[in-house]
């Protein structure tokens, strides 16, 4: 997209489409729960600095030959370009952990109020890589049964070779906008969600076919992504029976 002078690209507009609405929508929610704009201006900074810097590290731990030859390109994200998903969440999460832990907020309430930019976010970037070809499905060969065809479109991988494969980011973007919308209906539950939406991008990794490093015969971003979930619904869990004592 041209703009003036400015060029943006396809991937980075489909990525603010996600970002804005939900900074919007947590500095909204923020304000009325006491917040004030300092606190939340170094709240979503602070996540969203330790998403980009998780996601690089693991972009640069997957492609550790390459960084080994061009250490300095670990910072030209404008040339060398690519964050890894299960890293961005793990970092983002540690960022939000920390200012909860530096402001004596309770790690449930942090993470409830991010988990609306958390969900629109992660479904402009799956869009957007549905549009440039990152973390790319299986191909399918042959006839497919016909209750899997809803699952495959003819996309492309990084590398823009069109075949028919598992629409995996259109999938997870559908999966985060559709919690999103659940979200607005359902207050109260914003960790469930949050759970919910890791399972499915834990599961949906199996039909993955871009490089991954793995445990044992797992993805890695299989098992962060199981993790994660399993973490956030303990932690529903205990608020839970908190609550109720």
């Amino acid at each position: 997209m041209q703009i003036g002078s400015w060029f943006i690209q396809g991937y980075t507009l489909r990525v603010l489409s996600g970002l804005l609405p939900g900074v919007i929508w947590v500095w909204g929610v923020g304000r009325r729960q006491g917040y004030t704009s300092r606190q939340l201006a170094i709240l979503l900074w602070a996540t969203l600095f330790g998403g980009v810097l998780g996601g690089r590290l693991g972009y640069v731990a997957q492609n550790a030959a390459y960084f080994a030859q061009n250490p300095g390109a670990f910072i030209l994200l404008w040339r060398v370009g690519g964050l890894d998903g299960s890293g961005a969440w793990l970092g983002g999460l540690a960022a939000a952990m920390v200012y909860a832990w530096h402001t004596h907020t309770p790690a449930r309430q942090v993470l409830e109020l991010l988990a609306p930019l958390a969900l629109l976010l992660s479904a402009g970037a799956w869009w957007g890589c549905g549009y440039t070809g990152c973390a790319w499905g299986r191909e399918v060969s042959g006839a497919a049964a016909s209750w899997q065809r809803w699952l495959i479109r003819e996309l492309p991988d990084l590398y823009y070779t069109l075949a028919p494969r598992y629409a995996i980011q259109l999938l997870a973007a559908g999966w985060a906008l559709g919690l999103a919308g659940i979200l607005v209906l359902w207050r109260g539950h914003a960790l469930t969600i949050f759970a919910l939406y890791l399972a499915g991008l834990s599961m949906l990794t199996l039909l993955r076919a871009d490089p991954m490093l793995s445990i044992g015969n797992l993805r890695l971003d299989t098992v962060v992504y199981g993790v994660l979930a399993l973490g956030g619904g303990l932690l529903e869990i205990a608020g839970s029976q908190k609550i109720r004592r």
